[in-house]
C-alpha cells in the first residue's frame, strides 16, 4: 500500500480514540450555583460495558420502557400543573395518574441509584436537567434517554427566569434545549421554571420557543432532607387524580429521597393509580 495510505489511516484511529475519551465530558466537579454539592465521576450502575459484566455483577440492564401513546401532549405556551386539567390533556377528569419528576440533576451519585429503581418497577419519570450538569454528565443523560424517561429543560444554571433579560435565554434555556435534543434526537417539549416563579414575560419567551411550563401540585419538600418515610407519607397524603409530584435527585444529599421511592410507587399503585409520563419527546 502506498505510504501516505498508511499514513492516514494510523492518524485516522488516533483521532477515533481521542474522541471516544473525551465523549463523556469534563471529570472535574461541577458545583451547582445555589446549594454546594459534591460530584464525581461515576459510571452508571446498570449500565455494564459488556453483557458478561452484567451476568458477573448480578446488575439487572437497564431496558427502555415502552413510550406510552399519550406520552407527548404538552402544548406549547401552555402551563401543566396537573395532569387531568391541563390544555391538551388526554386524561380526563378524576383518572387515577399521577407523574414523578425530578429536579436539578443529574448527579452521578443519586441520579443512577433512582434511575435504576424506576427501570426495576417500570416506571415512567420526568428529569428536569440543569444544563450545567447534564453537560458535565451526559453519560447519565443517555442513560436517562435510554430507559425511557423524559429529559425537561430546568435552565442552564437554574437561574431564575423571572429576572433574567431577554438577552440571556439563549445562554440559560436555548443552550440547554440544544444540549437535551443532542441526546434526545427530538426537540425539547417543557421547561420547568427553577423555583417555580414566572411572570408574562416569562411567558412570552417560552412560546416563542414553543415550549410548555412544567409544573407540579405535589411537593413533599425532600430538599428539606425529612426522613424517608416522611418524604413518602407526605407524598401519598396528598395524591389526587392527575397529581404531579416534584421531587429531587441533585442539589444537595438525596439519599433520603431515593430511600423514599420503593414506599411511593408502592403505596401509589396500592391506591389504584397508574403512574404516567409527562412532557415525553
Amino acid at each position: 500500500m502506498p505510504a501516505w495510505y498508511l499514513v492516514a489511516m494510523a492518524a485516522l484511529c488516533v483521532f477515533v480514540q481521542l474522541a471516544v475519551a473525551c465523549s463523556d465530558g469534563p471529570a472535574g466537579p461541577v458545583a451547582h450555583p445555589s446549594r454546594a454539592a459534591s460530584h464525581q465521576r461515576a459510571r452508571l450502575p446498570g449500565m455494564p460495558a459488556t453483557r458478561s459484566s452484567a451476568a458477573r455483577s448480578g446488575t439487572p440492564r437497564l431496558v427502555r420502557l415502552r413510550s406510552s401513546p399519550r406520552a407527548d401532549w404538552a402544548v406549547p405556551g401552555s402551563v401543566i400543573r396537573n395532569l387531568d386539567t391541563a390544555s391538551g390533556s388526554p386524561y380526563h377528569r378524576g383518572e387515577k395518574v399521577v407523574a414523578l419528576t425530578f429536579d436539578d440533576g443529574p448527579s452521578p451519585v443519586y441520579t443512577s441509584q433512582i434511575l435504576r429503581i424506576l427501570v426495576a418497577a417500570r416506571v415512567p419519570a420526568s428529569f428536569e436537567i440543569i444544563g450545567l450538569h447534564g453537560a458535565a454528565y451526559p453519560g447519565i443523560l443517555r442513560a436517562e434517554n435510554a430507559a425511557g424517561m423524559a429529559l425537561v429543560n430546568h435552565t442552564w444554571t437554574h437561574a431564575d427566569l423571572a429576572l433574567l433579560p431577554g438577552r440571556r435565554w439563549p445562554a440559560e434555556v436555548d443552550r440547554t434545549s440544544g444540549l437535551l435534543r443532542g441526546i434526545t434526537g427530538h426537540p425539547v417539549r417543557c421547561l420547568r421554571l427553577p423555583y417555580g416563579l414566572g411572570d408574562r414575560a416569562v411567558d412570552v419567551q417560552l412560546r416563542m420557543r414553543g415550549l410548555a411550563e412544567l409544573g407540579w401540585d405535589v411537593d413533599p419538600a425532600d430538599y428539606l432532607r425529612p426522613g424517608a418515610a416522611v418524604i413518602a407519607r407526605r407524598v401519598l397524603a396528598a395524591l389526587h387524580p392527575g397529581a404531579i409530584v416534584v421531587m429531587h435527585d441533585a442539589g444537595g444529599n438525596r439519599s433520603r429521597t431515593v430511600a423514599a421511592l420503593p414506599a411511593i410507587i408502592r403505596g401509589i399503585r396500592a391506591a389504584g393509580y397508574q403512574i404516567v409520563p409527562v412532557c415525553a419527546g
